[in-house]
């Protein structure tokens, strides 16, 4: 279907999404993941402590779910020292495309075979833009923005997910004219970028060109914590064991509001797959995922947080005092939750199943200090519940950083790109004709030829003067569409896509 068709008739696609939701449902899902971590940097770029953590978390976190989970990371000693080896290999760009390639067919493979494979790409360490395209480190290589979508708009699942933290992760899925600025007109006319193919849903740590954080007490990157909380359960606030992209984000939201300095606030960004199909997946779901489960609420209305023996902190809530959650936890022993306010702990024992509400607690007590811990100490301070979510579109109201409408389709922009040109050289051409035709006339042409030639001539000219005119038209809309419309303007925490397609908060 062409897609100017698809713009006529998304109002008959969204009548029948139910019955696509119900669709992807029928066969079952099939998971593949590829984590990625590397804390090495270039040139001033200083070490990373942490994208080693974030990734083993990250493969730990996937492979519960039931994900077939590649690693590309090195750990360093002291992450060796807190995590099993888990068959990581080096993050080099070689073994980048090895891993892909083989997860490609594995995709293949398992959608021939009558599965919804869903495939996600976990990438935590340094990014950054160059000559106008972002790209993340790589050990000796970067992987480069147009690769990405290119192994995206190949990949035969059913949906994406990609997971970028890092600095000025935004520009690995947008252009550099973000953030307030406008990428300049060079090249030919009808350049145009590559686009996020629509069963590609993004969580980014970074909504333009901003930096991410790293914080000791979580042993990793800020917001790749708060996205494993929320996927653990944090998020789930209609307890259907599906984790949505307007749940993840209302959730890190949640998390970040009451930090007083804008600075140390995660300015994330969110964008679900386009295709409804893909959209009704969510981002995770946790009925078929390996662990056990420990249940909250109601009751529970302060911030908690789960940490293992060894002082890995697992995941961090706070629900609000009418809520339930149930939050998935790996299987190893000893685990705490860890209350912040009031300095309590509970040992959790072994069980599939465990209530903190029928555990006693006991007092610990932990001294930190430095501004930053005291900037990040009011992480999940506010509760996250159904207020938590309205607040979150209010405030995205109020900034102004809700998004226009979607631009019309690029390929018009293109049109008129082309057409430029074109019709410019067609109006050319016809005045270049009225000019041979007006040559035709001598002192010997009789006066009914030199008629004949003049309504040619008049002819020709008003030809190619509408051609010419309908070229400048072409050009200037062209550069209208690009300069004003065309670029994406620079958005924090989510677009209206987050809330289906095509729809706007209310």
């Amino acid at each position: 279907m062409s897609r100017w068709r698809w713009i006529l008739f998304w109002p008959t696609f969204l009548w029948l999404l139910p019955g696509a939701s119900l669709g992807v449902e029928r066969a079952p899902r099939k998971l593949f993941a590829l984590v990625v971590g590397w804390n090495g940097g270039e040139g001033s770029m200083k070490t990373l402590r942490y994208a080693d953590d974030d990734a083993i978390k990250n493969a730990k976190l996937l492979t519960q779910l039931g994900a077939e989970v590649t690693l590309l990371t090195e750990l360093d000693a002291q992450t060796r020292a807190l995590h099993a080896p888990s068959g990581e290999r080096a993050p080099t760009k070689d073994n980048l495309e090895t891993a892909w390639n083989s997860i490609d067919a594995a995709v293949a493979r398992a959608s021939q075979g009558g599965f919804s494979p869903v495939f996600y790409f976990f990438y935590s360490g340094h990014g950054n833009v160059e000559h106008n395209q972002g790209y993340v480190q790589l050990k000796g290589g970067r992987l480069w923005r147009k690769e990405l979508l290119g192994r995206l708009s190949r990949s035969s699942a059913v949906a994406n997910h990609v997971i970028i933290d890092a600095c000025k992760s935004y520009f690995m899925v947008f252009n550099r004219g973000v953030g307030g600025e406008r990428r300049a007109l060079v090249g030919a006319l009808t350049l145009d970028e590559d686009r996020l193919p629509e069963n590609t849903g993004v969580m980014l740590s970074t909504s333009s060109a901003e930096d991410s954080h790293e914080w000791e007490a979580y042993q990793g990157g800020i917001f790749g914590h708060e996205l494993r909380s929320a996927l653990r359960g944090g998020a789930d606030l209609d307890g259907d064991n599906v984790i949505t992209y307007q749940e993840a984000s209302s959730f890190i939201w949640a998390a970040n509001a009451s930090i007083p300095n804008e600075r140390y606030r995660a300015a994330f960004f969110a964008w679900q797959p386009e295709r409804a199909r893909s959209a009704a997946l969510g981002l995770v779901s946790l009925n078929h995922a390996e662990g056990d489960v420990l249940r909250l609420g109601p009751g529970v209305d302060q911030h908690l947080y789960v940490e293992s023996g060894a002082g890995v902190r697992i995941l961090d809530v706070h629900p609000a005092n009418d809520q339930r959650l149930a939050l998935l936890l790996p299987a190893e022993r000893p685990l705490f939750v860890r209350e912040v306010e009031e300095d309590q702990e509970w040992s959790l024992p072994p069980g599939r199943e465990l209530e903190l509400q029928g555990l006693t607690p006991h007092k610990r007590r932990v001294d930190a200090r430095g501004a930053e811990h005291e900037a990040f100490s009011t992480l999940f301070r506010k509760p996250f519940d159904a207020l938590a979510v309205e607040s979150f579109r209010d405030e995205l109201k109020a900034s102004g950083a809700l998004t226009p409408p979607k631009p019309l389709s690029p390929w018009w922009r293109r049109s008129l790109g082309l057409a430029a040109p074109v019709l410019g050289g067609l109006g050319g051409t016809f005045y270049l004709l009225a000019e041979v035709e007006h040559g035709k006339l001598t002192e010997r042409t009789s006066a009914r030829e030199a008629r004949v030639i003049a309504d040619r001539v008049q002819a020709r000219d008003r030809v190619g003067l509408g051609l010419c005119i309908t070229a400048g038209a072409a050009l200037l809309g062209y550069t209208v569409w690009t300069l004003f419309f065309h670029e994406d303007k620079e958005t924090q925490y989510y677009w209206p896509n987050l809330f289906g397609p095509g729809s706007q908060p209310p």
